[in-house]
């Protein structure tokens, strides 16, 4: 578990061997359905993109065993490319929601599996959306449910893991 990563790591044992990977591994990502409201107005997403901060999803779920990156490919691959990412900006993030014509505790309610640190995930999301005054309520489900509402598109918003392959046709 992620919460023992640090402890096995600063006392090595020959009964285990902690190992880091880089240029592989996964990601999260965060998926808002713009086919429903209120996500289908560009100014809603940009303000959810604007209230979030990578650095407390990396160390509110991730332990710090992460890395905020804003693109697909990880670093330690040849195909990364160090985008920078946005600052966080709670104040325009507001605006642009009052631009869009939603009131202050506005709810939603954002679908996640309950799976792999996506729970914890979704709570971090749902403080920081908090922030920018949306209420989002977490429908938490079992995997195959989940997994049948998200290909089906069947959700407001949610959020995954991705273990996306090292080579980028393959990934892409």
């Amino acid at each position: 578990p992620l919460e023992s990563l640090a402890q096995l790591q600063a006392a090595p044992s020959t009964d285990y061997v902690v190992r880091t990977v880089k240029g592989g591994g996964g990601f999260s990502a965060i998926i808002l359905n713009s086919r429903k409201p209120p996500f289908n107005d560009v100014r809603v997403r940009r303000a959810v993109a604007l209230a979030i901060d990578k650095k407390e999803v990396v160390l509110g779920v991730w332990r710090g065993f992460a890395q905020p990156i804003n693109e697909w490919m990880p670093p330690g691959t040849p195909f990364y490319f160090g985008i920078p990412d946005r600052k966080v900006n709670v104040e325009q993030a507001r605006k642009l929601l009052a631009e869009a014509g939603l009131p202050r505790g506005a709810r939603f309610t954002h679908t996640v599996g309950q799976t792999a640190n996506l729970v914890p995930a979704a709570q971090v999301l749902q403080a920081q959306l908090t922030r920018i005054g949306i209420d989002l309520q977490l429908e938490v489900l079992d995997w195959p449910a989940y997994i049948k509402r998200q290909r089906a598109m069947d959700f407001t918003s949610t959020n995954t893991n991705i273990f996306p392959k090292v080579d980028p046709d393959d990934a892409y």
